[in-house]
């Protein structure tokens, strides 16, 4: 017998996509969570070399988290999902510089292709993460133009 669910009941979620390097993980994460208001345990997170700008996109698993909370029996909630890329020598986009790396993932942005893959959800987040001058991770949000 499959659980029921009610609209009061049925848990709010969000899903962070991003590279795999691990300089930039924590920070994207707390950054979501801090756009979001979701903790640690409230998003399904999935990383792969180049993250976003992966080719092609990285998107079963946020296909499945999409299908659970619009198709069939609804359990989740998917309120937000979060797109993140990262410059200063992304492993999964080699030989591509800094400005190249911006250049694509504002492009993808812009083409509204992760949008229109899950129109459904609320929230579109795009973060992209680089090092300060003093070598620790930051991320700025970028939005579609």
């Amino acid at each position: 017998m499959s659980q029921q669910h009610t609209e009061q009941n049925i848990p709010k979620v969000g899903y962070v996509l991003s590279c795999i390097d691990r300089r930039f993980v924590e920070v994207t994460r707390r950054t979501f969570e801090a756009l979001t208001g979701l903790g640690g345990t409230d998003y399904y997170h999935e990383a792969f070399a180049g993250g976003a700008l992966g080719e092609p996109p990285p998107v079963n698993g946020a296909r499945y988290v999409y299908t659970r909370s619009f198709e069939g029996d609804k359990d989740i909630n998917l309120v937000a999902m979060c797109w993140q890329a990262h410059i200063d020598h992304c492993g999964g986009l080699p030989g591509e510089s800094d400005s190249v790396i911006r250049a694509r993932f504002q492009s993808r942005i812009d083409s509204r292709f992760l949008q229109s893959a899950f129109p459904r959800v609320q929230t579109h987040i795009f973060l992209l993460a680089s090092l300060n001058s003093e070598g620790q991770p930051v991320v700025e949000q970028l939005f579609p133009n």
